[in-house]
């Protein structure tokens, strides 16, 4: 009986901490500026502001299937509040990672 509850609990524990990590991904959505496929890179139109991305994972694979013009949306990890240029920080430790990008269907 014991074993059978210890085995539930844990289940219950890894069920909520994978809903932990769901969570912290941000939806971000916009217009497709460019995609520089040797740099897995993405730069969409977010509110004005160009926001460039660095795709990793399965992100990296659905590079192929946007373009210029398309309406993506990108799951991050990374996230910052208001993407304006006094937000903007070049450097190595500032990066935008596209963790995926989802193209939506055209007139959307």
């Amino acid at each position: 009986m014991w074993r059978k509850a210890v085995v539930a609990l844990g289940a219950m524990l890894l069920v909520l901490s994978l809903g932990g990590v769901a969570s912290a991904l941000h939806m971000i959505t916009g217009e497709v500026i460019s995609v520089n496929h040797s740099w897995q890179e993405l730069t969409i139109n977010v509110s004005g502001f160009p926001v460039t991305f660095t795709a990793i994972d399965r992100a990296a694979m659905a590079l192929a299937t946007v373009n210029p013009g398309d309406m993506v949306t990108v799951a991050t990890g990374s996230f910052l509040s208001d993407f304006s240029p006094a937000n903007y920080h070049d450097g190595p430790s500032w990066m935008l990672t596209a963790e995926s990008i989802r193209k939506l269907p055209a007139g959307s």
